[in-house]
């Protein structure tokens, strides 16, 4: 396993970062994580030498993103924690409002944004959507 090289080495691994893949996600859980768990009981760390520290796993948060854009903008609709539902055509309403009065509210989100699709791994176009300008935005206009 690299780990165990890099330890060989001398070399101090004290995290590991990559996507959600289910290879990825089935790695982890086999190394000791627990991440289908309450936020509060999560177990994101392993190791794999007692002699040394723990190593944890921090998800892609840019990938993570990515995912919850293309979820969003494909499916059209989330709820949240409070059965609220989130809803892409608010977004998308943004946009079409912005564009007929000639200005944006303090947003960012411009065709590039609704037509995610051609660009699908820009990680810029996935964080400006998702922002809490384009929450204040939508919150302003409610």
């Amino acid at each position: 396993m690299a780990i165990t090289q890099c330890n060989e080495f001398g070399i101090k691994v004290v995290n590991v970062t990559c996507d959600g893949a289910y290879a990825n996600a089935s790695t982890f859980k086999l190394l000791g994580c627990d991440l289908d768990q309450p936020y509060d009981s999560i177990k994101s760390h392993f190791n794999i030498d007692l002699s040394k520290p723990d190593i944890y796993f921090t998800p892609d948060a840019c990938h993570n993103v990515k995912l919850a854009r293309n979820a969003l903008g494909t499916f059209g609709a989330f709820k949240d924690s409070d059965n609220n539902l989130i809803e892409w055509r608010y977004i998308d309403k943004l946009f079409q409002l912005q564009n007929e009065m000639g200005f944006k509210l303090a947003n960012k989100i411009s065709a590039a944004h609704i037509n995610w699709k051609v660009n699908p791994m820009k990680v810029k176009l996935a964080v400006q959507t998702l922002s809490s300008s384009v929450a204040d935005s939508l919150l302003y206009l409610s």
